[in-house]
C-alpha cells in the first residue's frame, strides 16, 4: 500500500530531487554556456547552470553558484556523516532526505573526506541535482541592486512563485542555490501531509523510489563519530 500511495505523488518530488536545489533551466546548450565571460545581465548565470545541470557537468556548475550554496552542502555532509536521527529530525522534511541519500548512495570512503564543494559536484555529477522537470523553466532580465540581483522564474511565460536570486562573487555573478533550496521546502511540506502518510513513511517511501529498494532501519544510524 506503501508503494501505490508514493507512486501517486513521488513525480512531483523528483523536480525537488535535488536538494538541492532545487532546479533551473531553459533552452540554451552546453557549447553557449561553457568557456564565456561573464554577462552583464545576472540571469545568463542561471542559463550557465541550466546547461552544467543537464549536461551532469559538476566541475562547471560549481563555477556559477554561490559560496554560500558550498556552505549548505558542507553543513549537509556534515550531517550525513555525524548526524544522529534526534538531529536529523529538527529538520525540513525535504534537507532530511537529501541527506540521508547522501548517506546512503555516496560511496563511504568519499562521504568521510568531501567537503562541502565536492558534495556539490559530486551531486550534480551523479545527477541528484534536478534535471528532470527543469527544462520547462525561464528566466528574463534580472533586477540589479548592487552586488544582489533576482531574476523572475517563468513557465510557459508564466511566472511562479520565487525569484532566482544572485551574487556578485569573485567578478561574476552566481546563483544562490540555498534560495531554491529554502523556497522548496513549504512545497516540500504540503505534498508530504497531501500523501496522507506520516513523515517517517513518506521518507522511507521516497527513499525507496531513489534508490530503487527498501532503505536499511539503520540509515538513521551515523556512519561515522564525531
Amino acid at each position: 500500500m506503501r508503494g501505490e500511495a508514493s507512486a501517486s505523488f513521488f513525480a512531483p518530488m523528483r523536480l525537488w530531487l535535488a536538494i538541492s536545489s532545487f532546479w533551473l533551466l531553459a533552452a540554451v546548450s552546453a557549447s553557449q554556456a561553457l568557456g564565456q565571460a561573464p554577462a552583464t545581465d545576472p540571469s545568463q548565470t542561471f542559463y550557465r547552470y541550466k546547461a552544467a545541470i543537464l549536461n551532469k557537468d559538476g566541475q562547471t556548475a560549481a563555477e556559477w553558484v554561490t559560496s554560500g550554496t558550498f556552505q549548505m552542502y558542507q553543513r549537509q555532509i556534515d550531517l550525513a556523516r555525524f548526524g544522529t536521527k534526534r538531529e536529523l529530525k529538527k529538520l525540513p522534511i525535504g534537507e532530511q532526505l537529501q541527506i540521508l541519500i547522501m548517506r546512503l548512495r555516496m560511496p563511504r570512503q568519499q562521504l568521510q573526506t568531501m567537503d562541502g564543494r565536492q558534495a556539490f559536484i559530486y551531486a550534480v555529477t551523479a545527477g541528484w541535482s534536478g534535471s528532470e522537470g527543469l527544462s520547462s523553466l525561464e528566466t528574463a532580465r534580472a533586477t540589479v541592486r548592487g552586488p544582489l540581483a533576482s531574476s523572475p522564474t517563468l513557465r510557459m511565460q508564466r511566472r511562479l512563485k520565487g525569484d532566482f536570486r544572485y551574487r556578485l562573487e569573485d567578478g561574476r555573478w552566481k546563483l544562490d542555490v540555498t534560495e531554491l533550496f529554502q523556497n522548496s521546502q513549504a512545497a516540500f511540506t504540503k505534498i508530504a501531509k497531501e500523501s496522507g502518510m506520516k513523515e517517517a513513511e513518506f521518507i522511507e517511501a521516497l527513499l525507496e523510489q531513489a534508490l530503487g529498494t527498501a532503505p536499511p532501519p539503520q540509515m538513521w544510524v551515523p556512519p561515522f563519530k564525531r
